[in-house]
């Protein structure tokens, strides 16, 4: 594949800088291309469309280097896809593997995944930037299965919702592995389509920082609703389940909402987070990424890192966990966990390590927080 510019990756820059820790220097590289990410010269759009189809079965192929999204299934109902493999070149941004958006009914089963940008993607757009199979048709995204499939990706391995008009609900994840990822979990509400009802089950998940501008820090789940489009409403975001998560991670698991009540009845049980050091941390570290959104200050900004941080979000249950350190050395991981402005926090059998940075320090912060007791 030619590129256009195949001696340099594509960088931060501009007024975003100014918030984050390392300023201008936020994920350069000495040398070379790095992580990238790099731009096709030729740039089409998706690879495969299925649109405002019904009884869609589709089993037991591979698509390979796509420049653009891979495969979307829009508006359509009653969908089975099974036994996909998507191999895409991990350099090229907005190469998506499986885009599920405003459709329903959808089983995903028996997938691997590997792509430079989201590798599933769950959304209630009606429209999209132009893209082609998008017919402004307002109808909701809505009980979507996906199993038993393996994940990678420079941006996020599970991508749920964006500049949604649709409302999204139903949605099941299960038997999922996603490794060698820069974001894991992205729940991401920026415009009036919520989400209602979403469930994790069994997901193991390993993120790594990464050099150049991609979305996502190293966060192995993300939770975030804020507004996104000047003048529109934003929708909520309502009862998110993990049961079995395993998470190993090089940035903070991250529930953050804009304001209080647009985060509400988020669940973890029996997990275990893991916040290792990162070989990019005087480079990357330190630092959140919420893109897309139009709060100042708040797409991309220093922050301390602890293992889970909540911000503005209502009843959250953390039921049966560890929390614990590796190789972290940074003045910036002082907490286990930080809760701010939390209405609702219940913490039953949890182990919570103290930053080896602060061993004697306590290993939960919590700030203008209503504890469940």
């Amino acid at each position: 594949m030619e590129f256009m510019y195949a001696d340099s990756a594509k960088v931060i820059s501009g007024e975003v800088t100014k918030y984050i820790r390392q300023k201008e220097n936020f994920r350069k590289v000495e040398h070379g291309i790095g992580d990238g990410p790099l731009y096709p010269k030729d740039r089409f759009h998706q690879m495969i469309i299925f649109s405002n189809c019904t009884n869609v079965n589709l089993s037991d192929f591979k698509c390979v280097d796509a420049p653009y999204w891979t495969f979307l299934i829009v508006h359509c109902e009653n969908v089975q896809v099974r036994g996909l493999r998507i191999d895409n070149n991990l350099l090229i941004p907005n190469s998506d593997g499986l885009d599920i958006v405003s459709s329903s009914n959808v089983t995903v089963s028996d997938c691997n995944f590997s792509c430079g940008d989201d590798a599933i993607v769950l959304a209630g757009y009606a429209h999209h930037f132009g893209d082609p199979g998008f017919k402004n048709i307002l109808k909701p995204s809505k009980n979507i299965m996906v199993s038993n499939c393996i994940l990678r990706s420079k941006s996020s391995g599970i991508r749920i919702g964006g500049w949604d008009q649709n409302q999204m609900s139903n949605y099941s994840f299960n038997n999922i592995v996603i490794y060698d990822s820069n974001c894991g979990i992205n729940i991401t509400v920026r415009t009036e389509g919520g989400l209602n009802k979403a469930d994790f089950n069994n997901i193991s998940i390993e993120t790594r920082q990464h050099t150049g501008d991609w979305w996502g820090n190293g966060d192995p789940i993300k939770i975030s609703c804020m507004r996104g489009v000047e003048g529109e409403q934003v929708g909520t975001i309502n009862d998110v389940n993990f049961t079995n998560i395993h998470c190993v991670g090089e940035n903070a698991i991250l529930l953050y909402a804009e304001k209080p009540g647009m985060i509400n009845n988020i669940t973890f049980s029996n997990f275990s987070f893991l916040l290792k050091g990162s070989k990019l941390e005087k480079v990357s570290g330190g630092n959140f990424d919420l893109r897309p959104n139009i709060v100042p200050g708040k797409e991309l900004y220093a922050s301390d890192i602890p293992i889970l941080h909540m911000e503005n979000v209502n009843n959250v249950h953390l039921n049966n966990g560890t929390l614990r350190w590796n190789g972290v050395t940074e003045s910036y991981n002082k907490k286990a966990i930080k809760a701010i402005h939390v209405d609702g926090l219940e913490v039953k059998s949890i182990l919570a390590q103290p930053s080896p940075v602060y061993p004697k320090s306590q290993a939960v912060e919590y700030v203008n927080c209503k504890l469940i007791k």
